[in-house]
């Protein structure tokens, strides 16, 4: 046949007859080794038929005569997973004309460069049987076979039938298994196409990849999909599963291809649902769906998260995922869904549009839409900029993220304490929403980019006594900082946690740069104010405070009134107030600098403006 070896060096004796011909020790070389052949063959149809026709081969292969043999055909790629040499035995009989080949060796002496459970040096064993029956006839010829099954086992380690079409030029898959791990009986054959199994305690997706590749690869450089022997189903059962630095843990799957999309189930540690890829093709992109019961993320997970959304927009997936219980570094989010495409603008750039992106938790819902892409600095400023009031600095081109959000709250401090903030904030209700932007992808939240406007309204809650160092900019809001350092006539009103009515304000951001001067803070004891700035990606801050103990009813209900707080309602309330003697035992101004681990707070002088000594 075409992929049988070539066979020289005949040396020996042969007795023929009329009808037969016997080989008794005949020598002769092929694949680097020698061989020796005993038989007989009959040439009555009976013979033929009946299968009494027999011929036994002992001999040696070396991976060197193997890689060199030009007529192997696809058999040749075994030959990069070979090393050394091995005795071998091959039974060669005949029925209704077809050939019926057994091959057996413990393949002593010959290493196999194939991941555990398969591979093996050279010293150990690990015996190998392959049986190759030939089926049918054409008319009126007794070589012509127009099927054949070749089964294959490798120890206990590995299995694998293939059922071939050879009436063409070129022999088709009909069907096949591959399982891969111990099993007592033969695996179950698919109804069509190649199907994978796997039993193992531990697959390396990467090595494997690496092994298989001169198997798997398309013709010509196309896809792998081309491959007729590339797998169109998997089963999975592995302890753990390893690629690219993942891990996968207890994971069953299975999966199945139809054409260009794979459809899996998957119940892992990690994950468990139904997912849906379709690889791009014919000009459509690629294409995920995902209908999941739970998955967690762990940081290196979500570090490949981010390599993929660095790529280009046009190569990121549309989605379409839904997760009833998401958790990423160690924080449990409740449920997720979002859905996103990839489409082309007016100006020839390409984007990946987040169309839905929503979180929902028993404490809050979040809601969000977004754009990933390419943007001009200079003709297209970022829809958050815009909102703010913001210029762009002119860079050129460059990928952005924009997103406009909405934060619904129910409980502030039961979502802080969701994110390890504990027992900063007790209850509070409102929202934030705004448009913000940041010259990074999506899970990348880059700081010294950021640009927009952001939008706080929180009713009915009480900020409680926290390390500012777990707390962060809260601990500035909550004001617990003032009665450490300063010997002021706050520590009633302050020290056990202040309870508001209200915490809202607006902050445009620049930069990484938060501003704002309409930051209120009301409540029954006492309003505080704020005017300034805070640089988030340094966390530092510079910030007057005007602390207002038991206001007076008519300023107490103009505050209270104001839905949305004016611009400049800071210097609006300061100015009018500290004019007023009355409020001087009463109302203090503070500026509150440095860190937000360790701020200076100092007292300014009403009639200055500047500082106090301390």
């Amino acid at each position: 046949s075409p992929d049988s070896p070539k066979v020289a060096r005949v040396r020996g004796n042969l007795a023929f007859s009329e009808n037969s011909v016997n080989l008794s020790g005949l020598q002769a070389s092929a694949l680097g080794g020698d061989m020796r052949l005993d038989g007989s063959l009959n040439f009555s149809d009976a013979a033929w038929t009946a299968g009494g026709n027999r011929v036994r081969v002992q001999g040696t292969l070396s991976s060197t005569g193997v890689r060199e043999s030009k007529d192997l055909g696809a058999l040749a790629a075994v030959a990069g997973l070979l090393d050394g040499q091995a005795a071998y035995v091959a039974d060669i009989g005949w029925r209704s004309g077809a050939p019926q080949i057994t091959i057996t060796s413990d393949l002593q002496g010959m290493a196999l460069a194939l991941p555990a459970p398969v591979g093996k040096s050279a010293a150990s064993v690990l015996p190998l049987r392959v049986e190759w029956n030939s089926s049918g006839l054409d008319a009126g010829s007794k070589t012509a076979a127009r099927s054949d099954t070749i089964r294959m086992t490798l120890g206990r380690a590995a299995q694998a039938v293939l059922q071939r079409d050879t009436s063409g030029a070129e022999p088709r898959l009909l069907r096949g298994v591959l399982a891969l791990g111990e099993a007592d009986a033969a695996p179950a054959m698919p109804a069509q196409g190649l199907q994978v199994q796997v039993d193992t305690p531990v697959l390396d997706v990467d090595q494997w990849s690496r092994a298989l590749q001169p198997f798997l690869s398309g013709s010509e450089g196309g896809p792998a999909t081309d491959n007729p022997y590339f797998p169109n189903a998997l089963k999975l059962q592995v302890k753990q599963l390893l690629w690219d630095g993942r891990h996968v843990d207890r994971l069953s799957a299975s999966a199945r291809r139809e054409g260009a999309l794979w459809r899996v189930d998957v119940d892992a540690a990690q994950l468990a649902g139904k997912l849906e890829f379709s690889a791009a093709s014919g000009g459509s992109g690629s294409r995920l769906q995902a209908r999941l019961s739970r998955l967690s993320l762990e940081a290196s997970t979500a570090n490949d998260v981010q390599t993929l959304l660095d790529a280009p927009a046009t190569s990121l997936p549309a989605m379409d995922v839904v997760v009833d219980a998401l958790e990423m570094y160690g924080k449990k989010l409740g449920r997720m869904q979002a859905t996103a495409v990839n489409v082309g603008t007016a100006a020839g750039r390409a984007e990946w549009r987040l169309q839905q992106l929503q979180v929902t938790v028993p404490e809050a819902t979040f809601n969000a839409t977004g754009v990933w892409g390419a943007v001009s600095s200079a003709s297209a400023p970022s829809a958050a900029g815009t909102a703010a009031g913001l210029p762009r600095k002119a860079t050129g081109d460059a990928r952005r993220t924009e997103l406009n959000f909405k934060l619904d709250i129910a409980d502030a401090g039961a979502l802080l304490a969701r994110f390890g903030m504990a027992n900063v904030v007790r209850a509070g209700s409102g929202k934030m929403e705004g448009s913000v932007g940041w010259g990074a992808p999506p899970l990348n939240l880059d700081y010294p980019s950021l640009s927009g406007r952001v939008n706080l309204d929180i009713a009915k809650g009480q900020f409680l006594r926290a390390d500012p160092g777990v707390a962060k900019l809260l601990g500035v809001l909550s004001l617990q900082s003032l009665p450490r350092r300063l010997m002021l006539d706050f520590r009633d009103v302050f020290s056990d946690g202040f309870e508001f009515n209200h915490v809202r304000g607006d902050v445009a951001i620049e930069q990484g740069v938060a501003r704002s001067n309409n930051l209120q803070m009301l409540g029954a004891v006492a309003t505080v104010l704020m005017d300034g700035s805070t640089d988030i990606a340094r966390e530092t801050q510079s910030i007057k405070v005007l602390v207002i103990p038991q206001l007076d009813t008519g300023t107490a209900t103009l505050l209270t009134a104001i839905a949305n707080p004016l611009a400049g309602l800071y210097t609006l309330v300061a100015s009018t107030l500290l004019r007023q003697p009355i409020q001087d035992a009463n109302t203090q101004e503070l500026l509150v600098e440095g860190t937000w681990q360790a701020p200076r707070v100092s007292k300014i002088d009403r009639r200055t403006g500047k500082p106090l000594p301390q």
